[in-house]
């Protein structure tokens, strides 16, 4: 029998409530480094222990007061995203991401920080920093990365990150291909996605036991769910199982044409708005891998939801 998936920011709301049952304080603080100094203050926790706290009340915090919002990308699609290469930061792109605060579903667990498996993300936007905390689901360890939006190169991102995490006492020289700088790579990618304005992405509608009320004050708005990439998904697979298809049936002869292939997918601007006109803008859009020299259907498969 295949066990219940956990929502980490569901666990994590336990020991943010426990946290605030000690520590009231905390409840209007949103930095990382003012929760600690409160924390040491106010209990025993020291080190790691208090960087989790610390780590728990800024993240859950802003998680319960924006939209309660969980992202849980399709599998097809973040498997694609994640062999991109276009990493550049892209700092005007992700300051439109839609929410203040969020946590997003991972289909397969990533190796993190301290090579830990981790089941995701949440992504915290403030003025000038994305800040993201993975964390497993088992252990409840925790992974902060950050995004800098006024670094111009995501070499100089990383510059940034590692100052800031020798700054909370992480000593340590990331290499370019360490588990870090990959998940650190993609969460670029999905949060990229996230902002692409031609994004498949897709309110869940809740079902009875999400709208179920409870008595305590911070659950009574429902947990909002989007899936990402069930439709676009679909299609990268049925294009991919095509195109693998016909390469095989392909009758290689001497000036025959290109074997079919699939051009993977990539990011790209275009204008949207009349040329000099005040809605005039730059937006995001990603090209989703596409065939080459060879068919297939235009429309979107129908997806079919079965309903217990």
């Amino acid at each position: 029998m295949k066990r219940k998936r956990k929502l980490i920011p569901l666990e994590l709301q336990k020991r943010y409530d426990k946290l605030l049952a000690v520590v009231p304080e905390l409840s209007t603080v949103q930095d990382v480094q003012q929760s600690l100094d409160i924390i040491k203050e106010c209990t025993n926790a020291e080190g790691f222990n208090a960087l989790g706290y610390a780590l728990t009340n800024v993240f859950e915090g802003a998680w319960l007061k924006d939209a309660k919002a969980i992202y849980d990308f399709d599998k097809t699609l973040f498997e694609t995203l994640s062999d991109q290469t276009d990493l550049a930061v892209a700092s005007d792109t992700l300051k439109r991401l839609p929410f203040k605060c969020a946590y997003i579903c991972m289909p397969v667990k990533l190796t993190g920080p301290q090579d830990t498996p981790m089941d995701g993300f949440f992504a915290l936007k403030k003025e000038d920093v994305i800040k993201c905390l993975f964390v497993s689901v088992d252990t409840l360890a925790f992974g902060q990365l950050d995004i800098h939006l006024d670094a111009r190169t995501f070499e100089e991102n990383e510059k940034l990150s590692i100052e800031e995490a020798r700054h909370y006492g992480a000593e340590f020289v990331r290499s370019p291909n360490s588990n870090t700088t990959r998940a650190s790579k993609l969460i670029v990618q999905l949060l990229l996605y996230l902002c692409a304005a031609n994004a498949d992405v897709q309110e869940r509608r809740p079902t009875t036991a999400q709208t179920k009320k409870t008595p305590k004050a911070s659950d009574k708005r429902p947990v909002r769910y989007w899936d990402v990439g069930v439709r676009v998904g679909a299609t990268i697979k049925r294009n991919r199982s095509y195109t693998v298809r016909t390469t095989q049936s392909t009758d290689h002869k001497q000036h025959a044409r290109p074997r079919p292939h699939l051009r993977r997918g990539h990011w790209s601007h275009f204008w949207t708005g009349k040329r000099d006109s005040a809605n005039r803008e730059r937006v995001l859009k990603w090209i989703e891998p596409v065939y080459i020299n060879a068919s297939s259907p235009d429309d979107l498969p129908t997806t079919i939801h079965k309903v217990k």
